[in-house]
């Protein structure tokens, strides 16, 4: 869990530096954003090309990972859970995304790399009327 900590963090902070230590070359991020995976070269890419009002408001997002079952393979783990993204909103509120979350991580030449992250979101619950 650290690493996946560690990891998440440097997206947020545009530490791309940290980011391709930890995400292996064949790294593939699958949202539902997009609509094909992403590799990581185009991940990096994209973060490199962030405007500064962007990294700003990556740096004031939190992320929590709940529900979280690790379940290795020898060389491979396995990590889900329930994420909930907190973000500003342009109204200047919080909007939060929740989404399911699997991380593929595999240790080569005895370092724990990131191979594979992909999220489903769940639909947003709307509070229920008021009685």
């Amino acid at each position: 869990m650290q690493l996946e900590k560690a990891w998440y963090d440097a997206f947020f902070r545009t530490d791309i530096d940290a980011m391709n230590r930890l995400e292996a070359d064949d790294f593939i991020v699958i949202t539902g954003m997009t609509e094909a995976p992403v590799s990581k070269e185009r991940q990096l890419a994209n973060i490199r090309a962030r405007s500064e009002s962007m990294r700003k408001r990556m740096g004031s997002m939190t992320r929590r990972l709940e529900h979280v079952t690790i379940r290795t393979y020898g060389q491979v783990a396995i990590v889900n859970g329930v994420q909930t993204q907190t973000a500003p909103d342009d109204t200047g509120g919080t909007r939060r995304r929740k989404s399911l979350y699997t991380g593929v991580w595999v240790e080569r030449d005895g370092h724990w790399r990131i191979v594979h992250a992909q999220w489903t979101y769940l639909p947003e619950q709307k509070p229920p009327s008021g009685n």
